[in-house]
């Protein structure tokens, strides 16, 4: 039998509340994912040499522009075309990190081009912002942000180009980007994590703001989604129900979602009672998700919408098994992990995901958030594959529906904690041994760390010079540069 994932694969069949500004999205827009046509970068077109670069600020990789070495003063990279009406302006931020080995030098740039063109793909307008030049620091990724200007008039697309200009003869620069995203004018971001939620019920619970979906019919299911007093409530010793019940003619599920989205870090939900007697037609689900700037199915390959899923519930087969994780799209290859629950697991079990720059770790135990330990947990996954929510306006969602058909009698599942741990620490002290010939430095750093930035400087009060960012927690350097101080830091 094939599963299907809640929010994403159901969500196709009800869209009523999204902005329908076609292509409006930026696709695959941290360089992840690759294509089965052997592209480097699946959606963008290249014009020049692009690379991958393993440090990256988000993810497995970037992307790593190379100047071209005939120092021809044209602009190389890479490249996707958004739709544009006249009038519109974007919003187009992003992350990118100049080289200490490929420099940019005088006269080089890295840059963001800007083609606004008509339907026969004439251009109409051009413009260059530039993001970086010599004397920028190199090695750490630093955020840019740009507002471009009105598109002219007949506009119909705009060409958006993270580029490198290189102006020296037989000299290679490298710029790496990555991060990007480019959002429409029109659209309220913001405003459209909301459009499901008219009702502005608020509830608290676990020490945290939490707003409750509906009323109205919505995805996932689709399903009527109440926000009514009984259908999810704190009771007086502070657990959270949610419940699939009937009201009149209707069976109703229910839905909420933080308040404010709390990034990178780890996730944790306790239960209380039996999860494997949820009716095969209800499912719970425990979840990331950002509503786009727009919804285009052609999009979804990448996961726009950032999700991320634990979800228990047996899809209308009640001989399968119960839980899974999920990274969507679900039916990508190596984006899902099904399991099961133990029998005899009746009265508490804790459920979590730690989210980080470059993985996610799944994890299911048995009791509560101290408990975890590997004698209690029944299940665990890391997941570092090219679908990785990125930090931007992602939150956890709560929900529990039903599926296809009403089941069999009402539900009710009883959360009695949630707990949020940041992705944030301290380095340790930087260890130095001489080894002969050759300088060795290690240090230890925080878990969620996804590169660390090795910086050099003939005096301890500075000036800091990076001379190398790598993921391991050590460096070999020789021996012309043990007369130095050195530092670590990362990101």
């Amino acid at each position: 039998m094939t599963f299907r994932v809640s929010q994403t694969t159901l969500l196709l069949l009800l869209i009523f509340n999204l902005s329908l500004h076609a292509q409006c999205l930026l696709n695959n827009p941290s360089f992840e994912v690759g294509s089965q046509e052997s592209e480097l970068f699946a959606a963008w077109d290249v014009e020049g040499q692009v690379l991958a670069d393993s440090v990256a600020r988000h993810g497995q990789r970037a992307v790593s522009i190379v100047g071209g070495s005939a120092g021809a003063g044209e602009a190389v990279g890479l490249w996707q075309e958004l739709e544009c009406d006249p009038a519109d302006t974007w919003s187009i931020t992003g992350w990118l990190k100049t080289s200490s080995v490929w420099p940019l030098l005088d006269g080089d740039r890295a840059l963001l081009r800007l083609e606004w063109l008509n339907a026969t793909a004439q251009v109409l307008a051009d413009t260059s912002l530039s993001l970086a030049n010599a004397s920028t620091s190199t090695c750490v990724y630093r955020q840019f942000t740009v507002l471009t200007p009105a598109a002219p008039l007949a506009c119909s697309r705009l060409r958006l180009m993270p580029a490198v200009i290189q102006t020296l003869v037989d000299h290679e620069s490298r710029v790496s980007f990555d991060q990007l995203e480019a959002l429409p004018g029109v659209v309220d971001i913001e405003h459209e994590q909301w459009q499901d939620f008219p009702g502005g019920r608020v509830i608290q619970f676990s020490g945290y703001d939490w707003r409750v979906k509906g009323p109205g019919w919505y995805a996932p299911g689709p399903s009527w989604f109440s926000d009514d007093v009984s259908q999810l409530f704190v009771d007086e010793s502070g657990a959270l129900h949610l419940r699939v019940q009937q009201m009149g003619d209707t069976w109703t599920s229910c839905e909420l979602v933080l308040a404010e989205p709390l990034g990178y870090g780890d996730y944790v939900f306790t239960f209380v009672g039996d999860l494997g007697q949820l009716d095969p037609h209800v499912i719970l689900g425990l979840f990331l998700w950002q509503y786009p700037a727009c919804w285009d199915e052609a999009s979804m390959w990448w996961n726009p919408a950032c999700e991320i899923d634990v979800e228990l519930g047996r899809w209308g087969d009640a001989q399968s098994e119960l839980a899974q994780f999920v990274v969507q799209p679900w039916d990508w290859e190596g984006n899902r992990l099904r399991f099961a629950v133990p029998a005899d697991l009746v009265t508490q079990s804790s459920y979590a995901f730690r989210w980080l720059p470059d993985r996610v770790e799944f994890r299911a135990w048995r009791g509560d958030a101290a408990a975890e330990n590997q004698g209690t947990r029944f299940c665990s996954w890391t997941y570092q594959g090219p679908h990785l929510p990125r930090p931007e306006r992602a939150r956890v969602h709560l929900n529990l529906w039903q599926l296809l058909q009403p089941p069999a009698q009402e539900q009710e599942v009883v959360i009695s904690d949630f707990r949020f741990l940041p992705a944030q620490g301290e380095c340790a002290r930087l260890a130095i041994e001489s080894e002969g010939s050759a300088l060795s430095l290690s240090w230890q750093g925080p878990g969620w760390a996804n590169v660390y930035h090795v910086y050099q400087s003939s005096s301890q009060n500075g000036p800091w010079q990076c001379i190398q960012s790598l993921r391991g927690t050590s460096l070999r350097l020789g021996i012309q540069q043990h007369r130095a101080f050195y530092r670590v830091s990362w990101e």
